[in-house]
């Protein structure tokens, strides 16, 4: 028989297509549609699939599926696509659905509310969730009294008649009376004793008549329609009556709400739903139904009762992908509730036809663990429902057999009988529900999981799989949270239950965590080994600072989350490096000290090396000369020699320091105990920078964007570096440009700065770095001039040919004698006497002195941020604003926003020269950091400008009110001079009231019409804003805090901040 098409059910075939246009009343017979449960009209081949039925079969009743424990219950039923529509109607794609048979009383369990919705929060697939019991399809047993409803066929006549007749209230002839849904037909009694099927005709008589349209012509004596046996039934053929054995009436299963259903045409003919709730209406009854895609009203002709044989759960979900994986979950919870366990499910066969473990992957949701028989007793079902609650997982267990037993799959070693279990289990995050599930198995069956490795190694590790678990006995080092650390650090999952280690996850990771585990137990006596280099950063200690690295380790190791190992060197490199030096250093013209024929040391001169010979030409102060052993010659050491032998005898006596942790942490804590080193041991890692590149570089197999970045403060290209170094506040300019940028920054020594993070973060680190040095360096040259930033001169020349001044777009160009060298500066650096200017595919480089490099390093910086000021990157947002508002904004308080934000904001120096302040002109404020971090500052700043705009325009509106209401001033009278020691009697008092009379501190600064910006300008100020208030100490002095409205006072050499009055003024 040839396969049902799409739009098709399985009962109709391609005949029975050809006659889908005669609807359902006409056709006078219900129609059969395939059930998406697989229960009705289907029998089930060896693979799961349908048998196709062919279209005579329509009417035949469906065999009843038999009963299904837990070793078949995985025959289930996917629903892909809903059968075909019933005539003209379109046919909607159901979500995918899949119903899932269940063993008898597991229903009842999985509709608890607590075990249905810890369903549906761990089964992220699955959309909607409906269970059925046998009991849901049962008639009611006290069903009693007059039928709901009938249904009846006429298929050979008066097809009017065909439909369903639902009670109506009130009697006909002192019986029931039922009427067809949306039509006028009647099922009433007549007034000789017997049931009719009647119309309008006999509606207008009140049903008091004999007549009809369908008769059933015996005396019912009050029984119903259906139960007259031997009643045949007539219809009325032209003017007579003629006998149809085809008429049935029969009483139909009310439908109740909460039972399935299955949706006949309407545009969702084979789609499955619940019944809600039924609204009667003239047209007819409606049913609200739950169906896949939600609730939708239905007419209740659309639809039909769904039988249910056996106890099954209705599963939608999200895509047809995650079927599979919800129907096990389903099958899991319901065993583990239930108390058993999966058996032979289709997971087993999976393997068994190469599906899954010959791939190198898991079966969804199955971890490669055999597990004795008497685990699942031991443990119990109660135990495993509150491993599922507290760790958001459905978990169980699937039934395995040994060698000789059904299953196959595994058990070498044990007896072939003995009953194994392969866990299973689904949730976001099942991992620690595992490790907490076998330590809970350790402590129930002591060495449970040693003696099973030891007796079959592939029980918590399958050679075919990536993942498993390993079973460590060793010690470990007795820190806090040491194994947790070592499980960020090697990406395992890990815990400790009695003497036991249990690591789970990949086999690479395992054996990496098992062998930092024996090597942290060795102590410093071994050697790191090579599979480990890659998972680490290390630097060599010196023995002189390796007791104040120690007490550091323990703060890093709290703060970063860190594994500390100490080991010795690979090799004497230091000592390989000595032998070296000497046959590298001994060339004609060397100095050197050499050993007489008399047997003591002088002094002499290199002539020729022979190397083969291991032999030396040398020249004493005579003239004479001598042929000589290498060893009898030694180098007369320069400064520069004397302190490379010492970084040498240093690193002889060191032990290698390796840390183990996530990339970013592990670079960070080896840059932290190079800096703690260099503080112990002086020049060993700043001497020579090109040594310690090399000492940070790590190993050539660590795959991390993370890396430590070196930058010279001098040689390198960095003029920030160059000029934040002779300016006050290096350390907080470091921190502000780490915060925002996401890197880590420290000073190694005074020569150097390390730049921990990927090369993104490294990169706008650094150049946020500029931006601060511009701003400050900017603001230390012009705060204290009379001269204002827009008046200094933008250009910078040697006073003979040589040119740097600012071009178009902001940037530096340089001339030599009226020609453009190089376009576009972009990087800018002084090594040696020696400026070295690049930009534009040119560079050029001048012997100047130190005072020209500030200067053309301050050009350079002040053009990097215009630059960063006029363009827009991915790392900024410039915020809109005017001078006469960004005034107002105290260093204070960007700081804090600095702070909360995680950002880097730059107001750009204001110009209050008397002839350039313009209030009104637009100012840009630049917020550097991440994106949502921005936005929080950017925030902030504006909530800062409203409330300054709202203050501003309120001392504005006060101002004006002191101007009203001060009274015009009479033209002065001439009068004669007093005399002079009445002048000077009116100056003496003058001058008291001021010196008694303290100032007013606010209306002082009204009167200056700006804020003063910094420290520096506030100590100006002291005088005039203070005048008359108490001295304080020296060094302190007054400032006015807006965020407080108070005075505050500041110490200007410690930068000490105090709201004390005792405290300032002693």
């Amino acid at each position: 028989m040839p396969r049902a098409r799409k739009g098709e059910t399985a009962a109709e075939g391609p005949k029975a297509k050809k006659t889908r246009k005669r609807s359902a009343p006409e056709a006078g017979q219900k129609e059969h549609v395939a059930s998406h449960s697989g229960n009705t009209e289907k029998q089930r081949t060896v693979d799961g699939k349908h048998k196709r039925n062919s279209a005579e079969q329509t009417g035949t009743r469906p065999k009843k599926n038999r009963k299904r424990g837990f070793t078949d219950y995985m025959d289930h039923t996917a629903v892909d696509e809903p059968p075909g529509s019933h005539g003209s109607e379109a046919t909607d794609k159901p979500p995918p659905m899949v119903v899932v048979p269940l063993p008898s009383g597991t229903a009842e369990l999985l509709k608890d509310t607590r075990w249905l919705e810890h369903f549906k929060a761990v089964a992220e697939s699955v959309v909607d969730v409906q269970i059925f019991t046998v009991k849901d399809t049962e008639e009611p047993s006290d069903c009693h009294g007059d039928p709901e409803v009938f249904e009846v066929s006429s298929p050979n006549g008066q097809t009017n008649c065909t439909g369903k007749y639902y009670l109506l209230p009130g009697k006909v002839n002192e019986h029931s009376i039922w009427k067809k849904d949306g039509q006028d037909r009647w099922i009433y009694s007549g007034t000789d004793g017997t049931w009719l099927v009647g119309g309008p005709a006999q509606q207008k008589q009140g049903f008091a008549c004999r007549s009809g349209l369908l008769h059933q012509a015996v005396l019912h004596k009050g029984e119903m329609p259906d139960k007259l046996l031997f009643g045949s039934w007539k219809r009325v053929d032209g003017k007579t009556w003629k006998e149809d054995p085809e008429i049935s009436v029969k009483a139909a299963t009310p439908l109740l709400p909460g039972q399935p259903v299955q949706v006949t045409g309407h545009g969702r003919n084979g789609w499955l739903g619940r019944l809600i709730s039924r609204r009667q209406s003239d047209e007819g009854n409606f049913w609200q139904v739950q169906l896949a895609n939600g609730q939708e009203e239905l007419p209740e002709q659309n639809l039909q009762l769904k039988k249910i044989v056996q106890d099954e759960v209705w599963l939608t979900v999200l895509t047809e992908a995650s079927t599979q994986r919800a129907v096990q979950m389903c099958e899991v919870l319901a065993a583990t509730l239930m108390g058993g366990v999966v058996k032979f499910s289709h997971l087993a066969t999976a393997k068994a036809t190469g599906h899954s473990g010959h791939s190198g992957h898991m079966v969804v949701g199955e971890c490669p663990f055999l597990l004795p028989g008497k685990v699942q007793q031991r443990l119990g079902a109660a135990e495993l429902c509150r491993f599922m609650e507290k760790f958001s997982v459905i978990l169980g267990f699937e039934e395995r057999m040994g060698q000789g037993g059904q299953g196959g799959q595994g058990g070498q070693g044990l007896s072939p009988n003995d009953l194994q279990l392969s866990l299973l289990i689904f949730g976001p995050n099942p991992a620690p529900a595992v490790l907490a599930l076998l330590g809970r198995i350790e402590e129930l069956i002591p060495d449970c999981l040693r003696s099973i490795a030891s007796l079959d190694p592939e029980a918590l590790e399958p050679p075919d799989s990536q993942f498993g678990a390993s079973v460590c006995s060793r010690s470990l080092p007795a820190e806090k949270d040491w194994l947790q650390r070592l499980a960020t650090a090697m990406q395992v999952q890990a815990s400790t239950v009695g003497g036991v280690s249990i690591l789970l996850g990949g086999r690479p990771e395992r054996e990496k965590s098992l062998q930092l585990i024996q090597t942290a137990e060795s102590g410093s006596s071994k050697v790191l080994p090579n599979m480990l280099e890659p998972h680490c950063a290390s630097t060599r200690v010196p023995e002189a600072a390796q007791i104040a690295v120690g007490k550091e380790l323990e703060a890093l190791k709290e703060e970063l989350g860190v594994i500390a190992v100490w080991c010795v060197q690979t090799e004497s490199a230091t000592t390989k490096e000595v032998t070296l030096d000497v046959r590298e250093d001994l060339i004609p013209g060397t100095a050197v000290r050499a050993v007489y024929e008399d047997g003591d040391w002088y002094d002499a001169t290199v002539l020729e090396v022979h190397p083969v010979s291991d032999m030396v030409d040398v020249q004493w102060k005579d003239a004479s000369s001598s042929r000589l052993l290498i060893r009898d010659v030694k180098l007369k050491l320069s400064t520069d020699s004397q302190q490379r032998r010492k970084r040498e005898a240093l690193l002889q006596t060191a032990r290698r320091l390796a840390i183990f942790g996530p990339a970013r942490e592990r670079k960070i804590a080896v840059a932290s105990v190079m800096v703690l080193v260099e503080e112990h041991c002086r020049g060993l890692w700043t001497e020579d920078l090109l040594q310690t590149v090399e000492e940070l570089r790590g190993s050539t197999h660590e795959e991390t964007s993370i890396d430590v970045k070196l930058c010279p403060f001098i040689g390198g290209p960095y003029p920030a570096l160059h000029i934040l170094k002779t300016i006050k506040g290096l350390k907080e300019s470091l921190q502000r440009a780490a915060s925002a940028s996401g890197s880590y920054m420290c000073l190694l020594g005074k020569p150097a700065l390390l730049v921990v993070g990927n090369q993104q973060e490294r990169s706008q680190g650094l150049d946020y770095l500029e931006w601060i040095a511009a701003d400050k360096l900017v603001w230390e040259t012009f705060s204290s001039s009379a001269k204002s930033w827009l008046e200094d001169e933008v250009q910078w020349s040697d006073g003979e040919d040589k040119f740097l001044l600012f071009m178009d777009g902001n940037s530096l160009g340089f001339t030599t004698n009226g020609i453009l060298k190089v376009r576009e500066v972009a990087t800018a650096s002084y090594s040696g006497s020696e400026l070295c200017l690049s930009g534009s595919g040119s560079t050029i480089r001048i012997a100047t002195d130190e005072g020209v490099v500030k200067r053309v390093f301050q050009l350079f910086l002040r053009s990097q941020l215009s630059k960063a000021l006029g363009t827009s990157r991915g790392d900024t947002t410039t915020i809109e604003t005017t001078f006469g508002q960004a005034v107002w904004l105290e260093p204070v308080e960007l700081r804090t926003i600095e702070r909360q934000t995680k950002t880097l904001v730059i107001v750009p120096q204001i110009d209050r020269s008397t002839s350039n302040w313009q209030p009104d002109a637009s100012c840009k404020i630049l917020v550097c950091g991440r994106e949502t971090c921005r936005e929080e500052a950017a925030t902030e700043l504006a909530n800062c400008l409203e409330s300054l705009a709202n203050r501003m325009a309120q001392q504005k509106e006060e101002e004006e009110e002191i101007v009203e209401e001060e009274p015009a001033q009479a033209a002065p009278v001439r009068r004669a001079p007093p005399p002079k020691a009445a002048v000077a009697v009116e100056e003496d008092a003058e001058r008291w009231r001021r010196t008694t009379g303290p100032s007013n501190p606010l209306e002082e600064l009204r009167k200056l019409k700006f804020w003063p910006k910094d420290n520096k300008s506030w100590g100006a100020l002291q005088e005039q804003v203070w005048r008359g208030h108490p001295p304080l100490l020296p060094g302190w002095i007054r400032v006015w805090s807006r965020a407080k409205d108070q005075e505050c006072f500041v110490n200007m050499s410690s930068g000490e901040t105090t709201f004390d009055f005792k405290t300032a003024a002693g």
